[in-house]
């Protein structure tokens, strides 16, 4: 596979990953009430845990974001740097 389409592929996930982190954060700032309106229904949890269950979810893919789409892009990147300088 050639390098450059990984590295593209790599980032724009990287950016899509972020869009939904900053999509999710809007709607839970926005409509928490009616989402956990809607969820209490289902589940027996309670206001702080309806919110602790989002912020841990945004860090677990804030997280999963990073490790698996920054960090090797950025070493792709400099591999494909030395590689090109060499």
């Amino acid at each position: 596979m050639d390098v450059d389409l990984t590295k593209r592929i790599l980032i724009r996930c990287f950016l899509y990953g972020w869009a939904l982190l900053l999509l999710w954060f809007l709607m839970y700032v926005i409509m928490a009430d009616w989402i956990y309106t809607v969820h209490s229904k289902f589940f027996d949890i309670s206001m702080h845990d309806f919110a602790l269950m989002n912020y841990y979810g945004m860090a677990l893919v804030k997280s999963f974001i990073v490790l698996v789409f920054l960090i090797p892009y950025v070493a792709i990147h400099f591999a494909d740097k030395k590689r090109s300088s060499n």
